[in-house]
């Protein structure tokens, strides 16, 4: 699980969401509310879908065909905006740069609909007292990739300036997450029930038992405003890398 989640990540970082991405936007010309939006992106595509999808993982027996069938899809955007960047960046300027930002976001979007379920499978394949510790391994070499990303980077830029160079990081970053997938393949689910549970449930019961913690525990809902006002820190960050 380290090695899949670091290789994830670690392709995420040849597209950096608060450098390499608003720089790529602003040289396409795109809008400064894009380039605002920029670091966002992924964040607000991985959390949407939860609120919706967590009540139909709730339904499932096993993880792991879910997670592999949408997780492939997943992989798909930044491929198609590696091509577009390609053979079309410099004719469709504007397409170019819609490509650019749809990719983190539909990718972000599809993890969302799984997340949940990776995280069921992770805590079905990892021992509670080991779920830290792998946490860890896998933040520990991501940041490994991340600094050899970086280099590479620069590398890539300099050799292919404009929007080939562009292009040709989402293809490295389309491997990486493929990489990522091939491990997750290989794995193993344990611990699957029976059966998927039978009990009652829909959107307006999980709502009713969100708001009921929402008014027992005051630490939640303090703890979700901190989150959501944390994001605006990232609307300056952008501008810092142009």
């Amino acid at each position: 699980m380290a090695i899949e989640g670091s290789f994830f990540m670690g392709g995420i970082a040849f597209l950096s969401m608060d450098s390499v991405m608003p720089a790529m936007v602003r040289e396409r010309g795109g809008p400064y509310g894009a380039i605002a939006l920029a670091p966002v992106l992924m964040v607000i595509g991985f959390c949407w879908p939860q609120i919706f999808s967590a009540l139909w993982v709730e339904r499932l027996r096993a993880m792991r065909p879910f997670i592999i069938k949408f997780g492939l899809i997943q992989r798909i955007p930044y491929l198609i905006a590696g091509i577009i960047l390609v053979w079309l960046g410099n004719s469709q300027p504007v397409l170019a740069v819609t490509a650019a930002i749809l990719a983190p976001l539909l990718t972000a979007s599809i993890g969302g609909i799984i997340g949940s379920a990776y995280f069921e499978f992770v805590y079905r394949l990892i021992p509670t007292q080991r779920v830290a510790s792998m946490w860890a391994i896998r933040n520990s070499i991501f940041a490994v990739f991340g600094i050899v990303a970086g280099i590479i980077i620069k590398e890539v830029l300099d050799l292919y300036p404009g929007v080939t160079g562009y292009g040709i990081l989402h293809f490295m970053a389309w491997g990486m997450l493929m990489l990522s997938f091939l491990f997750f393949v290989f794995l193993k689910e344990d611990n699957v029930p029976e059966a998927p549970p039978t009990d009652p449930i829909s959107f307006k019961i999980g709502f009713d038992a969100f708001k009921k913690q929402w008014d027992e525990n005051p630490s939640l809902g303090k703890f979700v405003i901190t989150r959501i006002l944390y994001l605006f820190i990232f609307i300056a960050v952008p501008f810092l890398s142009i």
